[in-house]
């Protein structure tokens, strides 16, 4: 048998843990002549790596237990509760699931593999053909408006917007140097310098009521800001009281604030999408409240996103 990289492991125990799955308890022999997969590592990811795998907030009923069978040399897994849960995929995560299989396929495509037919299934589920071409909607801004900033961007002109601020409820007329164009959380966003502010400044593109490719171009910037997310000025700043079991947000998203009262941490985010906040707060459920927003959120925010999710799993 072949030495294993760490990639070879991850992928073979990625194929491992749903063969065993479904068959109950297997030898570990069997598992390791079809996987060619050395029986002292066998052994040794099984108990050192597999039966640690799980999620947030890794308690014993998110992780995967393994029964080994030392004597008889066999063994068998209890998946937790959220691996054996029903998959309810949006139809964004099912289009995102096909596109991302086809480029799996490439060339083989055609030849009936199962990987294929598997994306059928995905495919026919929301109402489409592999291969059929799609018109995909990233957003509420005005295409025209993103195709206007796209240009600016690629020729250096600056350019004037009516831009919507929904801090103020009002709209202000501005001069920006569009840096770079990109989406984020389902929505288009603008980076560069706002003659207005003398700064730096992240605008959603759905707010632009109207922009014009000015004559005045500027100098190219050599290395412009590349993060995934950069908060706008007038976006959503949710303040969360946190408990000590849901600390983790500090760490996992970009926070404008942290402060530690009592037993409980209270955060402050820029949220530029209710629905990754309405999916948050569904995670997190009684370990997180929010304390403030500016501006206010919707009345019933969390009750109707899970209402929405219940009524999905009825039908």
């Amino acid at each position: 048998m072949s030495r294993l990289t760490a990639a070879d492991r991850m992928r073979r125990l990625l194929a491992v843990i749903p063969w065993v799955s479904g068959r109950g308890e297997v030898a570990l022999s069997e598992i390791s002549d079809r996987f060619d997969y050395p029986m002292d590592r066998l052994r040794r990811d099984l108990t050192e790596v597999v039966q640690f795998v799980g999620v947030h907030p890794y308690t014993p009923d998110m992780l995967i237990e393994v029964y080994l069978d030392d004597e008889n040399e066999r063994v068998s897994f209890a998946l937790a509760d959220y691996f054996t849960s029903p998959l309810r995929l949006t139809p964004e995560e099912g289009l995102s699931l096909v596109s991302a299989g086809l480029g799996l396929l490439g060339s083989s495509a055609g030849q009936d593999s199962a990987l294929e037919r598997a994306l059928h299934k995905v495919a026919d589920r929301f109402g489409v053909s592999l291969g059929q071409e799609l018109d995909v909607s990233l957003g509420g801004a005005d295409p025209v408006v993103v195709d206007q900033a796209m240009a600016a961007v690629q020729t250096n002109h600056s350019v004037t917007i009516d831009y919507y601020s929904l801090h103020r409820g009002e709209t202000t007329l501005r001069t920006v140097e569009p840096h770079r164009i990109f989406s984020e959380q389902g929505e288009w966003y603008m980076r560069g310098f706002c003659q207005l502010a003398d700064e730096v400044r992240t605008f959603r593109l759905d707010r632009v009521m109207a922009l014009k490719i000015d004559d005045a171009t500027f100098a190219p910037v050599a290395q412009p800001d590349a993060g995934t997310f950069a908060a706008s000025e007038d976006d959503i700043r949710v303040t969360l009281e946190l408990d000590p079991s849901a600390a983790w947000v500090a760490e996992a998203f970009p926070v404008e604030e942290v402060a530690q009262t009592g037993t409980t941490l209270r955060v402050t985010l820029a949220v530029s999408s209710l629905i990754w906040l309405e999916r948050l707060l569904l995670q997190l459920g009684t370990q997180a409240r929010v304390v403030a927003a500016v501006p206010d959120l919707p009345p019933n925010l969390v009750p109707a996103a899970a209402k929405k999710i219940l009524d999905r799993y009825r039908s």
